[in-house]
């Protein structure tokens, strides 16, 4: 981990059963983005089992799941509204055919 974050591990019984132990890791620069990153790599070089929690952590899934599927969710929208708009839409008629 950079020099910008704090990791503490108590060893307490409230913070560890057998092989599960809860880590705190502190940042302490306005970067928040690059370090979860960094804790997510180490998080997920440990194991699949191992989660990444917290406030930073929840607002990047949330803002990945929205942003990330945003055009699918424009396109869906647009389909389902076709049937509605689509015999509404103003069409001329073609004379001569």
């Amino acid at each position: 981990m950079p020099v910008a974050s704090t990791r503490t591990a108590p060893a307490g019984p409230g913070w560890r059963r057998g092989q599960t132990a809860i880590v705190n890791v502190f940042a302490h620069t306005d970067n928040t983005a690059a370090i979860l990153d960094r804790v997510h790599s180490a998080a997920h070089a440990l194991g699949p089992s191992v989660r990444v929690g917290g406030i930073d952590a929840q607002n990047e899934d949330l803002i990945s799941a929205v942003y990330g599927s945003f055009p699918l969710m424009i396109a869906v929208i647009a389909m389902l509204n076709l049937p509605v708009a689509g015999p509404h839409l103003p069409v001329r008629p073609v004379h001569g055919l």
